[in-house]
């Protein structure tokens, strides 16, 4: 209650509560909460009173039976699977395997431990035994998109590219917002030179999830390959709002009005090409487009005047 009381603010409330159980016998914890008590009521005086007392001070503990089985379980369970996760992003794969083969011994059908282990096998270069382990947890968590998404990386890197976009696609139908699904998904329809297929994808990509700069970017490419150009340039304007430095992306933004004939939206999108530091090189290049089609542009619309 003092400790509730110290948090509202309110220390005189928390030293009315406590002084009852002051004395030279004072338990530590006690004696600590009166010394911050006092000192939020500018009374270093009386804090001092306490302060050696405090000294030794902890959280107070007792017998918890619950408590303790579930701490056993972190330590055996979470905290091992944890440092196994810290370990794959290492790419230590082998202390990880070794650490999640350990703990399916102790929980054989813990999908966390039978998802892990299969990237540790990828990354360690043993496919086989990952497809495997993915595939056999696979029948005891068949919604499982995780197993899906890591079965479609493998599948991809062994280029077998049809399991490889059957297996994204179900870890997209079972999460609808996995980013790095559709990612992937992308970029081996792009390989396949199934534009069209790419491009639905992208779009529902986007509309599914938050997308990022990268993902805009592609998607601008890929409406530029449809001829939908109006989309294209909402999708570069898009990514050179999200990241003005972005690669390549203010010209094509640029290409993409000078293609639809927006010349003056074109002329101010290379200002702030210029104002955001785009390479000079690059710089170059969109100046000379601009001049080439500028003057041509500016007689179309003169003529329809």
């Amino acid at each position: 209650s003092a400790q509730a009381q110290l948090r509202l603010e309110n220390p005189a409330q928390a030293i009315e509560l406590l002084v009852p159980y002051a004395g030279e016998d004072t338990h530590p914890y006690i004696a600590r909460t009166l010394v911050q008590s006092y000192r939020m009521l500018g009374n270093p005086k009386e804090a001092s009173r306490f302060t050696h007392l405090a000294e030794s001070s902890a959280e107070l503990q007792w017998a918890d039976p619950e408590a303790s089985s579930k701490l056993r379980y972190v330590q055996n369970f979470s905290g091992l699977l944890l440092l196994a996760e810290e370990l794959i992003e290492q790419k230590n794969a082998l202390e990880a395997i070794q650490i999640l083969e350990q703990l399916r011994s102790s929980y054989p059908q813990e999908e966390s431990v039978l998802n892990n282990l299969g990237i540790a096998y990828r990354i360690h270069g043993d496919r086989g035994k990952a497809i495997a382990l993915a595939l056999s947890a696979l029948e005891s968590y068949p919604e499982s998109h995780l197993l899906h998404f890591n079965l479609g990386v493998i599948y991809e890197e062994m280029k077998q590219l049809e399991k490889a976009l059957n297996h994204l696609g179900d870890a997209i139908r079972l999460k609808p917002d996995l980013l790095p699904a559709y990612e992937r998904k992308v970029q081996l329809l792009v390989h396949l030179e199934r534009l069209a297929e790419a491009y639905e994808s992208i779009n529902v990509a986007i509309e599914q999830t938050n997308g990022n700069a990268d993902m805009f970017y592609l998607a601008g490419i890929l409406a530029g390959m449809q001829d939908d150009w109006v989309q294209s340039v909402g999708y570069f304007d898009r990514v050179v709002k999200l990241d003005p430095q972005h690669p390549n992306a203010y010209a094509n933004l640029i290409r993409s009005l000078v293609t639809l004939g927006r010349y003056s939206e074109a002329t101010k999108s290379f200002e702030k090409a210029k104002a955001v530091g785009v390479p000079r090189s690059e710089l170059a290049s969109l100046e000379r487009t601009l001049a080439e089609i500028g003057p041509v542009l500016e007689a179309a619309d003169s003529s329809a005047n």
